[in-house]
């Protein structure tokens, strides 16, 4: 998390493209499973609904 102005925190969720060597993401206010859900449904419209994604957590707790 990255702190600013009045102490107020702004994290990033974040995925590696390994195809394509990019690292994409959306920062939010809040890590919760509303932002984590927010994220993923912009990861799927990032890609073709006929390409598969995986999605491998790491620290996520």
């Amino acid at each position: 998390m990255i702190s600013v102005k009045n102490n107020n925190k702004i994290g990033y969720i974040g995925a590696y493209d390994m195809e394509r060597d990019t690292l994409v993401g959306i920062l939010v206010t809040h890590k919760n499973w509303i932002s984590f859900l927010k994220f993923l449904k912009w990861l799927r419209q990032r890609y073709p609904s006929n390409e598969l994604l995986y999605v491998v957590l790491d620290n996520a707790g």
